[in-house]
């Protein structure tokens, strides 16, 4: 798989979380490549926790693996939205716990 494809792979999360970390284990940090987050992508993992098709703990997980990531951008029209989302989503011990309550407050916010 190309750089791309791993990285669409992890802000779709069209694998299981465990697979696309692998994935991304493969890939070299420095690189000019760069794709880009969008609220969308963010509302369709919101509204597949909420369906119960993924957990808090993958969603930990994907928001962590986007993070600290260099190769991935966000949209810049909704930047700064997008990085908090991010930060709550893969530091829920630090600032609010996710659940349900909160991923319809989050995709409120993203309208």
């Amino acid at each position: 798989m190309s750089r791309k494809e791993i990285l669409f792979s992890l802000i779709n999360l069209d694998k299981p979380i465990q697979i696309v970390m692998k994935d991304l284990a493969l890939l070299e940090w420095n690189t000019d490549e760069q794709i880009t987050l969008s609220m969308h992508h963010i509302q369709s993992i919101l509204l597949r926790f909420i369906e119960e098709k993924l957990t808090s703990h993958e969603i930990e997980d994907w928001a962590n693996a986007i993070e600290s990531r260099e190769d991935i951008q966000f949209s810049p029209v909704d930047e700064n939205l997008i990085k908090e989302i991010i930060y709550e989503l893969a530091n829920p011990l630090l600032t609010t716990p996710f659940n349900k309550k909160r991923a319809y407050e989050m995709l409120a916010l993203l309208k």
